[in-house]
């Protein structure tokens, strides 16, 4: 027998092409063709299947979380005393500008009005801001003050090595300045 795809010889008795896989004629004639149906699958149960369940996002109100409330709350002379608060904490805590910074700058580098002021600033000012600034003012007053008196000790300390360094006498020091 010969395959009617490809030609090549078939023994007796096959169904299928050894070759090309084709279906032999002979084999379809002995064993007649069902008609084709639609594949239908059976399931455990019996009848069709369940439809497959469809995920749609649900929308709804989100659900409310208890809120937190003092006990103070409902009292109107506490609330009122607490936003005063706030209100001074506001204005104590305010921008300040740099022109602001600049003048008080100025002002506290005039030697002794300066000093004042810084003192002033520091412990009696209304604005966070401002007061921080002059207590930092006020701490670097302090360190040269310190640096000034700790550089005069140690001058009155060296002084002898210091005018030989320089090749001078205490007489030429005395004669510079007119005294004898």
């Amino acid at each position: 027998m010969k395959c009617s795809v490809c030609g090549s010889e078939v023994a007796d008795g096959l169904k299928f092409c050894p070759q090309c896989g084709a279906p032999l004629a002979a084999a379809s004639a002995e064993t007649p063709a069902a008609p084709a149906q639609p594949y239908t699958p059976v399931y455990q149960g019996g009848g069709a299947p369940a439809p497959a369940p469809v995920y749609a996002p649900v929308y709804g109100a989100p659900p409310t979380q208890p809120v937190y409330q003092p006990s103070y709350m409902g009292d109107e002379n506490v609330t009122q005393k607490m936003k005063a608060r706030q209100g001074e904490k506001a204005a104590d805590a305010g921008v300040v500008s740099t022109g602001a910074f600049f003048w008080l700058t100025v002002l506290y580098a005039i030697p002794v009005i300066g000093f004042i002021a810084v003192l002033v600033m520091s412990f009696s000012g209304r604005n966070k801001s401002l007061k921080n600034f002059a207590k930092s003012r006020l701490i670097m007053l302090l360190i040269g003050l310190a640096v000034v008196i700790i550089g005069g000790i140690l001058m009155w300390i060296f002084k002898d090595q210091i005018i030989a360094a320089m090749g001078l006498t205490w007489e030429d020091i005395a004669a510079a300045f007119g005294t004898t």
